[in-house]
């Protein structure tokens, strides 16, 4: 019996213009406060974690120290009083936040994060800030001037469309040219701190398309490479394409905490998202809540969350056990998200230090390609991806189970044809030749994450006897398709656009070498190129950037 895989692909992706930011080609590593801190990280801790990060993990790939929400409060502003009306914030002349000169001295005289980021810079990192979207409230009731214009605060807000989670910041008119000008003052300035990285909250799940556009238009502007990430989840999937056009990372879930339970709401949104992973736009699983986490105590719906009482989790290693740590690193890495690091790294085991300098594992999540999940049930996951260049794949096994369980993979399910060769990618070790299965004893809750090669993979590109196959590329304006041969009959072409929509057809006739297909008149986003006809199934999924 001939199998015919439904996603026959060889990409070669030549954009036919280069985007303005070419960032986060491959998923951003680094370490984010808010895990561990909430808002109360401080400087001291912040320059601790990075000393950390340089000894520790710089080698590995980690690059990114991120200062989550609250850097603008006052210490007596906790995350419980962060939700009460118009918490104490510290902004320029202009209305733009500036860091809270107690928690962060070095800010003092209008230095802003500069010191900070020099500080990172100087140990070979990048750093990164959390905002809101609008204008704070003390701007709008200070009516500010924005800088370099006439437009003052209180002409340009929105109160209707405000944040439902918190009052710090003011909702910004979007049909007002003042939204504009404001995002493109508070960029200039986070560029001239030598910011790398912005998280803007509020945002993503709500779908605010007027101050995403804007912010993205804002750091073109500001000539500094920052890359954007959007928050929270879970992002509404049918506004994929945007997402993808529009920002670097974005959240598919809200946050993520040390409960199991969360683990398998987390498959769910991998499950959805996996057709959207793509260099440059990463579709964000949250951070890793791993080692030391809520230091300075979490709030009360954090607390709830965990199904605790709030001073029962203050100031803890992660709830998750050993074994299923190593399962979210694995799914967090078979399924190419960001990966960034929740826990203080200086006060964090080594269990989960070691995790994360394991590069088998992490060349997963910046190498592969191709991934996806081929069995999904209650009890088990199981993911692939290639890996390019090679006649090899990565396979992710998850036990979802209360108890231990054997996973298994069989070569049909791979696409190969003869023996396999594992190596398990955790412990480094060779795991031998396996003529038709592969089984895992894998604990409760636990993973297993493997290499398997064998010469029969053809990762880029797939042939079957009596099967052509066809390339897709793009080259200056045009979807140039190309078979292996000379094809024997018509083939009928389609581009199709993530919601399933055909937005082109052509055919190519027998005895065509090639086809052209001009798509100047395609919107930026994510396509897939179907080609059916006799001996012909090809899927290819294509990326255009004007």
């Amino acid at each position: 019996m001939k199998i015919i895989y439904s996603a026959l692909i060889w990409i070669v992706l030549i954009p036919f213009q280069v985007f303005s930011q070419q960032l986060a080609k491959t998923p951003p590593m680094g370490w984010n406060s808010w895990d561990g801190f909430c808002f109360d990280v401080t400087e001291q801790q912040v320059k601790a974690t990075a000393d950390f990060m340089e000894v520790n993990l710089k080698s590995a790939g980690w690059e990114y120290v991120v200062i989550d929400m609250g850097w603008y409060f006052n210490p007596s502003v906790t995350s419980n009083e962060g939700s009460s009306y118009q918490p104490a914030q510290s902004i320029d002349e202009w209305g733009r936040l500036i860091p809270d000169v107690t928690k962060y001295p070095s800010s003092v005289n209008g230095e802003g994060f500069k010191p900070m980021a020099d500080y990172i810079h100087s140990k070979g990192l990048k750093f990164g800030i959390h905002i809101m979207r609008g204008i704070p409230w003390k701007a709008v009731k200070q009516n500010t001037t924005v800088k370099g214009t006439t437009f003052r605060a209180n002409a340009i807000d929105k109160p209707s469309e405000n944040c439902e989670w918190s009052t710090a910041m003011v909702a910004l008119d979007g049909n007002s040219a003042g939204m504009q000008a404001y995002y493109n003052s508070i960029f200039e300035l986070y560029a001239s701190w030598g910011v790398d990285f912005v998280k803007v909250d509020d945002i993503a799940r709500e779908f605010r398309e007027k101050d995403m556009l804007a912010i993205n238009k804002a750091i073109i502007n500001c000539g500094r490479p920052i890359v954007l990430s959007l928050s929270p989840g879970a992002a509404p999937i049918n506004h994929a394409s945007f997402f993808m056009e529009n920002a670097n990372m974005y959240r598919i879930a809200n946050d993520f905490w040390d409960n199991w339970d969360f683990f398998s709401q987390q498959l769910g949104y991998c499950n959805q998202w996996y057709n959207y992973i793509t260099p440059g736009h990463w579709p964000d699983a949250d951070m890793l809540p791993f080692g030391k986490l809520r230091v300075t105590g979490g709030d009360a719906w954090i607390a709830s969350l965990l199904n605790e009482n709030q001073s029962d989790v203050e100031n803890e290693l992660s709830r998750f056990t050993n074994d299923e740590k190593q399962s979210v690193f694995s799914l967090w890495c078979i399924f190419r998200s960001p990966l960034m690091y929740g826990g203080y790294l200086p006060e964090s085991d080594p269990f989960s230090i070691n995790l994360l300098k394991n590069e088998e594992v992490i060349s997963v999540n910046q190498n592969s390609s191709n991934n996806k999940p081929i069995i999904n049930t209650a009890d088990v996951s199981v993911w692939t991806a290639d890996v390019p260049g090679q006649k090899a794949k990565y396979v992710a096994m998850f036990n979802l189970k209360e108890s231990t369980a054997n996973v298994t993979i069989n070569l049909t399910q791979l696409g190969i044809s003869e023996s396999l060769k594992v190596r398990d990618l955790w412990s480094h070790t060779d795991l031998g030749t396996f003529s038709s299965s592969f089984t895992a004893s894998l604990p409760s809750h636990g993973s297993g994450l493997y290499k398997i090669e064998d010469n029969s993979l053809h990762t880029s590109v797939t042939t079957f006897a009596n099967e052509s196959q066809m390339h897709s590329y793009l080259s200056s304006d045009n979807l140039i398709l190309v078979p292996d041969t000379k094809i024997t009959g018509s083939i009928t072409v389609q581009i199709v656009n993530v919601s399933g929509s055909i937005v082109k057809s052509a055919k190519m006739e027998r005895g065509e070498s090639s086809y052209s297909m001009n798509v100047t008149d395609l919107k930026n986003g994510i396509y897939f190129v179907h080609a059916t006809g006799k001996n012909i199934n090809m899927v290819s999924k294509i990326i255009i950037q004007h």
